[in-house]
């Protein structure tokens, strides 16, 4: 089968909500860099998508189109909802506690967390939005080799083992969106550094009285 190569418009982005709603897997421009994703809610799909990145089975993020959708997964307490409500839409993902209806999927962590976040791209909420308000969004990279910032730089295992690929152009931030959790109550640790520096974050953790930690590198792709 020849492998759809798109660019973005309503009908395209139309098309990859049905693919997804269908089982299938695409490749779809984000506000950091072009991501593959699948319906979260299909097993088979995401095991595609594991299989596609040659990744073993740490969790992976989801994104959504807004709040109702994140509540279908994850639950968040006040702290979190302050933190969503001052970035995003934007490049932060957050580690959240899964709904337990969710906690038995392959994108949930050992711990009972999933990574969501709702991107700051009205081309990725379109193409969310068409495929039921959530959609797994990983780096379309295979594991370990630097994230597209176009389609041009997608690898070519990529590009020939999804079912359509939506050309957006090149995304705006060029790197993976900066991962958190709420350690306690009182501190918010960073797992990875992204699209969101540092200093942005201490700001916002200065105005909820909470503490930043910084951390190694999290296992959790964008």
């Amino acid at each position: 089968m020849k492998i759809k190569v798109l660019k973005f418009s309503i009908d395209s982005a139309r098309l990859a909500g049905n693919i997804v709603r269908a089982g299938g897997v695409i490749v779809f421009p984000t506000d950091t860099v072009y991501g593959i994703g699948c319906d979260p809610f299909n097993e088979k799909s995401v095991g595609r998508i594991y299989q596609i990145k040659r990744r073993p089975g740490k969790p992976m993020p989801i994104l959504a189109k807004d709040l109702k959708d994140v509540e279908k997964i994850a639950e968040m307490n006040e702290i979190e909802f302050e933190i969503a409500s001052k970035l995003w839409p934007g490049q932060l993902t957050i580690l959240l506690r899964a709904k337990p209806s969710f906690r038995n999927s392959r994108l949930v962590s050992g711990d009972g967390r999933v990574g969501v976040r709702i991107p700051a791209s009205l081309q990725t909420l379109t193409i969310i939005g068409e495929s039921g308000g959530l959609l797994v969004g990983t780096s379309a990279n295979i594991s370990g080799l630097p994230p597209p910032q176009t389609i041009q730089e997608l690898d070519e295992e990529i590009l020939g083992s999804a079912d359509l690929v939506i050309d957006g152009g090149r995304c705006l931030m060029g790197k993976p969106s900066t991962v958190v959790r709420l350690a306690d109550k009182d501190s918010l640790r960073i797992l990875r550094l992204g699209s969101i520096p540092a200093e942005r974050l201490k700001g916002i953790c200065e105005e909820l009285g909470l503490t930043l930690d910084i951390e190694g590198r999290y296992p959790l792709k964008d």
